[in-house]
Parts: C-alpha cells; structure tokens; sequence
C-alpha cells in the first residue's frame, strides 16, 4: 500500500496492479467507499486484506488455550498477516481446528476473520463472542456476512451490541457492561 500525497490511499494486489480504487484518510467513509469496501472485503482471495496489513501494523498474538476438553481462541487483533501465517501452517491448523470458544478478532471488522477459519478450518459448533458497540464512523462492525457464516453453521453468537439476542442459556448480561459465558469441565 502507498500513502500519495493528499492522505488518500490507493490498494494494490499483490501481482503489483491497482484495485483502482482510493479511500479518504480520515473521517467517516461515504456510501460509495463504503460499498466498495464491502465488494472488496468479501472477495475470497483476501486481497483487500492482505492490502490493509501492509499498512497496518498487525502485533497481536493468537492465542488458543486448552483448558479441559476446552479450546478456547483469542486473536486479539490479529490481521491478514498474522492469519495466513497461521491457516498456512498445518500444526497451527490442527489447532485452530479444536476451537470450541472464539472470542472474535478486531470487533468483527473487514480482516479480523478470514473466511477460510470459518468455512474450512473450524466449521463445527463452537460460541462465539464479539465485543463491539455502535459507532458512527463503523457502522459495518460486526461486518454482518461474518456474523451470518458463523450463526449459518450453528454456532452459539453473543453480541455486546446485541444484548437482547444473547442465547439465554449458558450466558449472563451484565446490561451496558458485559456478557460472560459459563464453560464447563469435566473432573
């Protein structure tokens, strides 16, 4: 990714061509961005993504801790880089493949999951738990294809920003604070 002069970023494959397409820095995206994000973000190959880390400096650790029969799954932030690494990976695969609790990455947002750790690695029933709320110049967090892939495979979904569409089973509001998820174990 390039920074021009005048704040505004233009994205490139990784082939070295132009998606042709340039967003403000700054500010709120308007109607026109922000569907162009959206074709963009849902394209498979993860090309926006693999754009946005670039520029972007991606730090976070993904976490998977085993807890009993437990595997619990936090990415922090991690982007596009941190994820291909990691889905490329065969050992790192394996492991993904046991999640049984996903607190998902960067509120939801356009990189935060790469489709193929939905679809491909870890597609059997697990919760799922997103930490976000409204905001103005975010209004596509949790991108909503996201959150549709995980409930389309008959995972367990809490919301921050969804309080009220919170499984009742299994979890307690703390309205305008948290929601918490008991998980048992066994012995």
């Amino acid at each position: 990714m390039r920074v021009y002069a005048g704040g505004r970023y233009r994205f490139k494959t990784e082939e070295g061509g132009a998606f042709g397409y340039e967003w403000r820095v700054g500010g709120s995206l308007n109607s026109e961005d922000r569907k162009r994000l959206d074709e963009l973000a849902e394209q498979p190959e993860g090309q926006l993504a693999a754009a946005l880390d670039n520029a972007v400096n991606n730090t976070s650790l993904i976490l998977i801790f085993e807890v009993g029969d437990a595997w619990l799954l936090f990415p922090g932030d991690a982007q596009w880089g941190a994820w291909n690494a990691a889905l490329e990976n065969p050992n790192a695969r394996e492991l993904l493949a046991r999640t049984t609790f996903y607190k998902v990455g960067h509120h939801g947002s356009h990189n935060a999951t790469p489709r193929k750790l939905i679809e491909e690695v870890i597609p059997h029933h697990y919760t799922a738990m997103f930490s976000t709320k409204p905001v103005p110049q975010w209004p596509d967090i949790p991108r909503k294809p996201l959150v549709e892939a995980i409930l389309a495979r008959g995972n367990l979904v809490a919301r921050t920003d969804d309080e009220e569409g919170v499984p009742k089973s299994g979890f307690r509001v703390e309205p305008g604070l948290y929601i918490e998820r008991e998980i048992t174990f066994p012995g």
